[in-house]
């Protein structure tokens, strides 16, 4: 949705298991929509992503709209 439809990342996950990261737009996702990107072009969609590149691994991070902060939790 984020990449395909410009969806709002209102979901982000640093993978505890392999250190993956999952930018989501907070909707129901099925496997076949995964796309895998640069970290570079998912910061150019939204430079606020860069607030959370700190984030440990088995942490997310989320919020309710691109006007509001981040929330992190584990």
């Amino acid at each position: 949705h984020v990449t395909d439809d410009g969806a709002p990342v209102l979901y982000v996950s640093h993978d505890e298991d392999d250190g993956m990261w999952q930018f989501l737009c907070g909707g129901e996702h099925s496997e076949d929509e995964a796309r895998i990107v640069s970290l570079r072009y998912i910061y150019e969609l939204d430079n606020s992503l860069g607030l959370l590149k700190d984030l440990p691994c088995g942490c997310y991070a989320e919020r309710e709209s691109l006007s509001d902060e981040w929330s992190v939790n584990s």
